[in-house]
């Protein structure tokens, strides 16, 4: 591969209900996207939870988690192990 060229990935899932399902999904299509290519993996916009934003609602507050967390050392050490660049936005 030509060393100007970078490829990039953007997935976009079907969220459920359970972040760590939703995590769970993410680290495999970010496996498959590495396995194809990709050296940037973009993730959807909160892509562990459902997308709460449409409405001013403080019921999603409850997903909010700590940077670092458990998303984040999870993503930390999948893009580490496969030498890619990950981004996520999460609440």
């Amino acid at each position: 591969m030509n060393s100007d060229n970078v490829t990039i990935a953007l997935i976009q899932s079907i969220s459920r209900s359970s972040p760590a399902e939703n995590l769970a999904e993410a680290c495999l299509r970010i496996r498959e996207a590495a396995a194809s290519g990709a050296q940037i993996v973009c993730l959807q916009e909160l892509f562990s939870t459902s997308y709460f934003c449409q409405t001013e609602d403080y019921g999603p507050f409850d997903y909010a988690e700590p940077v670092p967390g458990p998303a984040t050392g999870t993503l930390q050490a999948i893009a580490a192990e496969l030498e890619v660049v990950i981004v996520a936005s999460l609440f």
